[in-house]
């Protein structure tokens, strides 16, 4: 929970896409910077046209010390903080009149530059895994620049992610936890997509893209099973004597559980006490 640190997260390169130029943890969080810079420009990768994509991993392994396989999740909450600072050459919606403007017919768009952050759950082997929080930036970036200018920020302030509904935290997490009854893994990502949106060479810059904080919470319960029961037996003293008659007795008992009972789950529920099994 709060912000990720190093001894907790690992990094793991994208499935499908290159690392970013820069992806580390520091005190602020998980962070990347990167550039798509087509020409020979001002950034490191300056020529490399595969650089329109980038992506970065981090990956952490909570453990459990019940065996989740007696027990069942019951609430669950995920909050995730995300900004960045970029630059105004990229292109994103706001800046399509400016674009084809300027540049028509060698300036177009598409799908824009855009930043996805995410959350993924899974299990340890990520053979099934669910996506519970994402943000996909729109506007971030925009600004009137020419395809390769530089120098004019814009920033995404403190952001909250889009998180699943609870009931879909409470699906994944008990369904990954299938796989292992004590361990799952949560992996936070962040996707970079800068298109390429002119036929001659263009650079746009992601000065600092940061995955500020993530919260998991979840409680969970033991599963108790229809028509389960439990018994204590206890032989009593023997009464001495002969032609012995009962005349009184008396019978304490006191318990103790965490709700009203009967609740509406267990109508039936009753505890009995038999002497002589009767």
């Amino acid at each position: 929970s709060g912000t990720p640190q190093a001894g907790d997260w690992n990094e793991f390169n994208h499935s499908v896409r290159p690392l970013p130029l820069t992806h580390v943890i520091n005190q602020y969080g998980l962070n990347i910077s990167h550039a798509y810079d087509e020409g020979e420009g001002v950034a490191p990768n300056s020529g490399d046209q595969t650089a329109n994509l980038a992506g970065v991993l981090w990956k952490r392994n909570v453990t459990l010390l019940e065996d989740m396989s007696d027990y069942v999740v019951t609430s669950a909450s995920l909050s995730s903080v995300v900004n960045g600072t970029v630059d105004t050459n990229l292109e994103t919606p706001p800046d399509r009149e400016y674009l084809y403007d300027n540049y028509y017919p060698n300036g177009y768009a598409s799908l824009y530059d855009y930043t996805r952050f995410f959350i993924e759950i899974s299990d340890l082997n990520n053979i099934e895994f669910y996506e519970v929080a994402y943000f996909k930036t729109l506007n971030l970036g925009q600004g009137n620049q020419s395809r390769t200018g530089t120098g004019s920020t814009n920033d995404l302030s403190d952001t909250n992610m889009t998180t699943a509904d609870e009931n879909i935290l409470i699906f994944a997490l008990n369904q990954v936890l299938k796989h292992d009854n004590h361990n799952f893994t949560v992996t936070l990502g962040i996707e970079v997509d800068s298109e390429d949106n002119y036929q001659a060479y263009e650079v746009d810059q992601w000065y600092s893209l940061l995955i500020k904080s993530c919260n998991l919470t979840f409680t969970y319960e033991k599963k108790i099973d229809q028509s389960t029961s439990v018994a204590w037996n206890q032989i009593g003293n023997t009464i001495e004597g002969t032609n012995v008659q009962v005349t009184d007795s008396n019978l304490k008992f006191k318990y103790k559980i965490d709700q009203l009972w009967p609740t509406q789950l267990s109508p039936n529920s009753e505890i009995r006490i038999l002497i002589n099994n009767r």
